[in-house]
């Protein structure tokens, strides 16, 4: 299988594992009660395999630090890493990456997947700000849309990593996305906060990353210290 995000944690201190969830099995039970406690009885097999590809990859890459935990969801879902390592888990029903570290390396991860479809249109109001919408304006729609799901992928990857710091959740309108575009649809982000998160964000700061797109993905991966 393609590494999708090896090329954007290049040179950053992590341990990365990916695989296709297809290839997962549905049986909730290789995975430990606390990781599958949030998992309706009813989810779709496609839910299931997403879920245990996240938890078997965290399982894999924390063993490269020496970890053996669960990896529980959280109250709002977000997973809940053992003491002293950071990371982030990201899927669709075709793609499935875990990147770890050591807190005393990294302060946060964040890693998002998702079709590279272009964004609708009908969402544009919904994910950009009036400012990102405006720049948009002069593009053909094709580009303007693949733009617009880069800065979508590029914002839920930022969240996760500042949420490591807040634990606040914010909307899409709390941050607006810089892309530099590179050779091959790729290139580096960044995510400036339109407002403060008061104790940990100022307006005006900002979260840089790297985006890619490729075999039919958006991949965004960001970092916090």
């Amino acid at each position: 299988m393609k590494a999708l995000f090896a090329p954007l944690l290049a040179g950053w201190p992590v341990a990365l594992a990916e695989m296709d969830p297809r290839e997962a099995p549905t049986d909730l039970g290789v995975l430990h009660p606390s990781e599958v406690a949030d998992i309706s009885p009813k989810a779709v097999d496609a839910r299931r395999r997403e879920r245990v590809a996240g938890r078997l990859l965290a399982r894999e890459v924390l063993a490269r630090l020496g970890v053996a935990a669960p990896v529980p969801a959280g109250p709002a879902r977000a997973p809940r890493w053992p003491p002293g390592i950071v990371g982030s888990i990201t899927h669709t029903t075709s793609h499935a990456a875990v990147a770890v570290a050591r807190r005393s390396e990294l302060e946060a991860l964040g890693l998002d997947v998702e079709g590279a479809e272009p964004l609708d249109a009908a969402l544009f109001s919904r994910v950009l700000t009036a400012r990102e919408r405006h720049a948009l304006d002069a593009l053909a729609p094709a580009e303007a849309g693949w733009r617009a799901k880069v800065a979508f992928s590029a914002k839920e990857c930022a969240y996760k990593a500042q949420h490591a710091r807040s634990a606040t959740y914010l909307g899409f309108e709390a941050m607006e996305i810089h892309l530099e575009e590179e050779a091959g649809r790729s290139g580096a982000f960044r995510a400036r906060f339109t407002a403060d998160v008061p104790g940990h964000f100022a307006q005006g700061d900002h979260i840089e990353g790297r985006w890619r797109i490729d075999a039919g993905l958006v991949a965004t991966a960001c970092r916090l210290g």
